[in-house]
């Protein structure tokens, strides 16, 4: 039902764009009845409708507040993997992109790098544990629900919990920072880079003398079978080897006839960085001139790293991989989202409640940034704000949404 209620009356997901984030979306009675929600609820708004319902059960739970989605987390693990990619190559393979190839790659690590904060902004869910220990994350608003996979996250989120739990009585508002390690696809592929070896990647005298020999008909898949295909099944280690077949092995889609993985993401940069809009018998023409022949030579090296680029690219797009989230806050639910209603309904009607109020009411990150900018009028003032800026500011696990507020306070001290 959360999941129904997340949607529009055509079953497509509602985001903050959609509807204006005003806390009267937050209100049970305004949102009408399951299966008709006369006003969609924000995610707090559906968080607090899944706490209801676990509370009711009896269930043991947490409310959350998501500093880093597993996607922006991915976005910047990417953007180091392609930011090391070019003098990887250049060091250890003897491989010198050509300059459009560089520039390209360039481009795309200032996206990845600026990507996490395109999804700026605060965001609820809640963590529930089953009868079998195992946590599970629900966010519909998001489509992020389902059990944490590894062994050690539900340990973590085991303890956390208990520490909330204890300090209850004295500490209603505390809240606990977690950061939930994962490997994913992207961690396998970094390091499947950094095992590989100069012999991988077929030497510059050799891919001349392939060049000089092939046929328009055959170079696409000379080029693919002698440069390409050898880079990645070269043996490495054995669970890289596994690892990189499953992921290049694989068709593209369960059709016979279908391309793999790594021949479909070949084609795309072969014929976008390589033959770049000629044929094949266009682009061998042009090699009479020794310049546009080095060219080929060192964009055709360069393609098993832009095929690695393309297939990155392709993930972080379909979003995949990203059941779990990555660092969130956590805290008591009862407590949690009676605060961060008020804290709602604070930031919209400009309640003008102080920071010295939400350090000693609800110690999260968002009412502590979202305070920042406020005028301190009073001395009193001032030094709570500096101590809160300096608390913020100290964090190692902090919300995207607070950077920029950060940075803007800190010339001040």
């Amino acid at each position: 039902r959360a999941c129904a209620i997340a949607k529009d009356e055509h079953g497509i997901l509602l985001n903050a764009e959609a509807l204006s984030l005003h806390p009267t979306r937050l209100s049970p009675k305004l949102m009408g009845v399951y299966p008709t929600i006369t006003l969609p609820p924000t995610c707090l708004g559906v968080s607090l409708l899944t706490a209801s319902f676990l509370e009711k059960a009896g269930a043991t739970y947490l409310h959350g507040g998501v500093m880093v989605t597993r996607h922006q987390h991915e976005m910047k693990i990417a953007s180091i993997v392609l930011g090391f990619l070019e003098s990887l190559a250049l060091k250890k393979f003897n491989c010198f992109a050509p300059e459009y190839m560089r520039n390209a790659l360039a481009n795309k690590i200032h996206e990845l790098e600026e990507g996490p904060y395109q999804e700026n902004t605060y965001h609820a869910m809640v963590l529930v544990r089953l009868r079998g220990g195992e946590w599970h994350q629900i966010d519909p608003n998001l489509e992020l629900s389902g059990a944490f996979l590894f062994k050690e996250s539900h340990s973590k989120l085991n303890e956390y919990y208990r520490t909330l739990d204890g300090l209850k009585d004295v500490a209603p508002g505390l809240e606990l920072a977690a950061d939930i390690e994962a490997p994913g696809l992207l961690s396998i592929i970094a390091a499947f880079l950094q095992v590989s070896e100069p012999d991988m990647l077929i030497a510059s005298v050799n891919l001349i003398g392939m060049l000089n020999d092939c046929s328009p008909e055959t170079m696409a898949n000379e080029v693919f079978n002698e440069v390409v295909q050898p880079f990645f099944n070269a043996p490495r280690h054995k669970e890289f080897d596994e690892a990189i077949r499953s992921i290049f092995d694989r068709r593209i889609e369960e059709e016979e006839g279908k391309p793999t993985v790594l021949r479909y993401h070949f084609e795309r940069v072969f014929t976008k960085y390589v033959l770049k809009g000629r044929s094949s018998a266009e682009l061998i023409a042009t090699w009479e001139d020794i310049g546009s022949f080095t060219e080929s030579l060192c964009a055709i090296r360069f393609l098993p790293f832009f095929t690695l680029v393309s297939y990155i690219t392709v993930l972080l797009q379909s979003k995949q991989d990203y059941e779990q989230h990555q660092t969130f806050e956590l805290g008591l639910p009862r407590h949690r989202i009676g605060a961060a209603v008020l804290s709602d309904f604070g930031s919209h009607y400009d309640f003008g409640l102080s920071p010295g109020f939400w350090l000693n009411t609800w110690c999260s990150l968002v009412p502590i940034s979202e305070t920042l900018p406020l005028p301190a009028h009073t001395r009193r003032q001032q030094i709570m704000r500096r101590n809160l800026l300096l608390h913020t500011d100290s964090r190692k696990l902090t919300y995207l949404s607070s950077a920029g507020i950060i940075a803007e306070s800190l010339p001040d001290y």
